[in-house]
């Protein structure tokens, strides 16, 4: 029986599914509760996730043990994502990743900078006047955000599967038949 937890931290509020994968998915169980965010020394709301709230949450609601076992996915926020969609002539699998996130280095606003991180996909071909061109999207997020992410979870012992933007959390979890 193979089980995936799906987690999407918002600011407000944090959402998890857990899903069975039996003949077609099967949805086990589903709960929300308020992002634990750390309050700063002025008072204010930090960005920084209060980690061991964050786990209790969980746990009350998935037990640990099971957490461990399970496949992990944890959704990026929209507003951390750039997405730009390219099209560039055949070549291989390699060179296309490649090339995209140079071209999308090149092109993406605003500028990019050390702090970015990039993923790409081939969406498929497409025929450019008699040319065949492979339609490809490249994805820009923020290093910080991803290494925050890991941190929390490594600090429990538990690494994630997969750090997706939040529309692709499912399905980046899910086999492919």
């Amino acid at each position: 029986m193979k089980i995936s937890v799906c987690i999407d931290i918002g600011t407000q509020t944090t959402k998890v599914v857990e899903i069975e994968h039996k003949l077609k998915p099967q949805l086990l169980n589903a709960f929300t509760f308020p992002t634990p965010l750390l309050i700063s020394h002025q008072g204010s709301i930090a960005k920084q996730i209060d980690s061991e709230v964050f786990f209790k949450e969980i746990s009350r609601h998935i037990p640990f043990a099971k957490l461990k076992a399970c496949k992990l996915g944890v959704s990026i926020p929209l507003h951390l994502i750039t997405i730009m969609p390219l099209l560039l002539p055949r070549m291989g699998k390699k060179e296309v990743i490649t090339a995209a996130v140079a071209e999308a280095k090149r092109k993406m606003i605003p500028a990019t900078s050390p702090h970015h991180i990039f993923e790409s996909f081939v969406l498929g071909e497409r025929m450019v006047g008699k040319v065949p061109k492979l339609e490809v999207t490249a994805v820009r997020t923020e290093k910080n955000y991803i290494q925050e992410i890991v941190g929390l979870f490594k600090g429990m012992g538990v690494i994630p599967s997969a750090i997706t933007p939040a529309c692709c959390s499912v399905a980046n979890l899910l086999p492919k038949d």
